[in-house]
């Protein structure tokens, strides 16, 4: 049977925007309990460390599910996993409609990050069925675009409404909407098109293939290392900016928006350039010690035009180097589309532990009070991801090429998989 290349379907972006708005739904829904914080706290009475606590708490399913939900994925498909776990989702976003104490919040703030936490670990074997290798970088980085944007939308308006419970529901409704047009458009991948690779195996096949590449670590590494950075720069950057460099709380945030910004035009923009180029690791490479330079000397030189200027660069070369890493585990040769769910949910799990261990028990801990040594620290561990993905094979795709760039990488049991995808168009 004449298997249609992923290219060949305009269905792509339907696919692309619907996980797109997943993203959003989901994080514009969590954040809107930052953006009614106060009266939250008050009204149920809860400290600063039980609001963490609950903020953080959609989190957590991909720490615990992410790995197992991508070898659920590999073995019965991405859209009936991440449709289970959207249930969750649905029934966490209204069911917090109506929780009045802590531990209610908690459980139901759990169960709305499900669906983002199954779908992020499976996003690059969605995209590899449906996009051509060129463009699947790009389709990670407006994707992993979604979830910033959803957050700095909520924070902008979750203060806006009249009340809490107005502010859940609003949040509770684009969930839904989205469930509903993730069940009705959304395929495991093209009409017409094949399974690739030999018949369903067991779960543990597929997580014991994965566990036993080395590039995969490396990739879950990369990633660590971006959470560490990301979440340092974005938890301290507005008061560092105040306490040491004097500047007023307005006027930090301005700046640590403008960094936000630069994060969100580098995960959409440098894809593009990624392609073009036909190759991924070096604009990795290069976009990560651009990330360190601009994270460190922006920060030191801060406040003025020039360090925002020089936050902005540092901010693209962050949020630059996460599409491009993630669209890695579907393009190896030794891993590609049959066992991308299950690298993906490994990934994903390293990424949102590292999230929360590394800023908390490695980076504060060492730098304690010392602004100008944490934020170095998360500038430092943006440039490690250069070091990190330099022992990682090349897996860009040359435009007309139709097969990953670069020599195959053997996956380290002796087993091989086939190509990423079918002809770049």
């Amino acid at each position: 049977m004449n298997v249609p290349a992923p290219s060949s379907s305009a269905r792509r972006w339907i696919i692309l925007g619907i996980a797109f708005l997943v993203a959003f739904a989901v994080a514009y829904s969590q954040f809107t309990l930052a953006g009614r914080g106060p009266e939250i706290a008050e009204s149920l009475k809860l400290s600063t460390s039980a609001m963490s606590a609950v903020g953080l708490a959609p989190m957590l399913p991909g720490v615990f599910f992410g790995l197992v939900a991508g070898g659920l994925a590999d073995r019965f498909g991405v859209k009936l996993v991440v449709t289970i776990a959207f249930v969750c989702s649905v029934a966490g976003a209204i069911a917090r409609i109506w929780a009045g104490n802590f531990a209610l919040l908690l459980i139901t703030m759990f169960l709305l990050g499900m669906a983002a936490a199954v779908l992020a670990a499976n996003a690059p074997k969605l995209f590899v069925a449906w996009f051509p290798p060129e463009q699947i970088g790009i389709a990670m980085g407006v994707f992993m675009a979604a979830g910033a944007l959803g957050t700095m939308a909520a924070q902008a308006t979750a203060s806006r409404f009249a009340t809490t419970t107005a502010a859940f529901g609003f949040g509770a409704v684009l969930v839904c909407v989205s469930f509903v047009l993730w069940l009705a458009l959304v395929s495991n991948r093209p009409p017409g098109a094949e399974h690739a690779g030999p018949p369903p195996q067991k779960v543990t096949a597929y997580l014991g293939k994965v566990a036993r590449n080395p590039f995969v670590w490396l990739m879950g590494l990369g990633m660590v290392l971006f959470m560490a950075a990301q979440m340092t720069f974005a938890q301290f950057l507005p008061t560092a900016l105040t306490e040491v460099h004097d500047m007023t709380i307005q006027g930090s945030g301005g700046v640590a928006s403008l960094f936000t910004a630069g994060t969100l035009v580098g995960s959409i923009a440098v894809p593009l350039v990624a392609r073009k180029l036909g190759r991924i690791k070096p604009v990795v490479i290069t976009v990560a010690l651009l990330g360190l330079v601009g994270m460190y000397v922006g920060w030191m030189v801060a406040p003025g035009g020039l360090a925002s200027v020089v936050l902005v660069l540092g901010g693209i070369g962050l949020g630059a180097a996460p599409p491009m890493i993630m669209a890695g585990p579907a393009l190896l040769p030794s891993i590609g589309p049959e066992f991308a769910g299950s690298a993906g949910g490994l990934i994903a799990t390293l990424q949102m532990a590292g999230a929360y261990v590394v800023p908390t028990f490695v980076f504060t801990p060492i730098a304690g009070a010392n602004f100008n040594l944490l934020l170095a620290l998360a500038a430092v561990s943006c440039g490690l991801i250069a070091l990190v993905m330099a022992f990682v094979p090349e897996y860009g795709v040359r435009l007309g090429a139709g097969s990953t760039a670069g020599s195959p990488a053997g996956s380290p049991d002796g087993s091989a998989t086939g190509s990423a995808a079918g002809p770049a168009k």
